[in-house]
């Protein structure tokens, strides 16, 4: 069920990362190009609390107002252009996620899917 005015998330999770000047222009250049389309960091240069499995990368996450402005930002040219700064010194995995609006429940997930699971 899509939520309405659910934000959205950058979520990027890169392994294998090497610092070098390059990589140091993206993060000094990223936040411009985020700021036009309602981005804000979420995280940023934090180590996650390992409570299950396993994890060998780095996450960054950015906040976006809705879903089109997180792909609208992630498309724009002035992103677009920083990408090879990125992705020349780490790998990468970049995904969007849309958020839960505000007074959303699981019992409304729940109530969809048994919903559609009835004949």
């Amino acid at each position: 069920m899509k939520a309405h005015n659910s934000p959205a998330y950058a979520i990027a999770m890169l392994h294998d990362v090497r610092v070098t000047d390059e990589l140091l222009a993206y993060m000094e250049a990223v936040e411009q190009t985020m700021q036009p389309f309602g981005g804000r960091w979420i995280s940023h240069g934090r180590s996650p609390e390992l409570l299950e499995g396993s994890r060998h990368e780095d996450i960054v996450i950015i906040g976006f107002p809705d879903l089109d402005a997180a792909r609208a930002w992630y498309r724009s040219s002035a992103y677009q252009d920083l990408v090879p700064l990125r992705t020349r010194h780490s790998r990468s995995t970049v995904v969007l996620l849309e958020g839960v609006g505000e007074g959303y429940t699981s019992s409304s997930t729940v109530e969809s899917l048994r919903a559609a699971a009835s004949p």
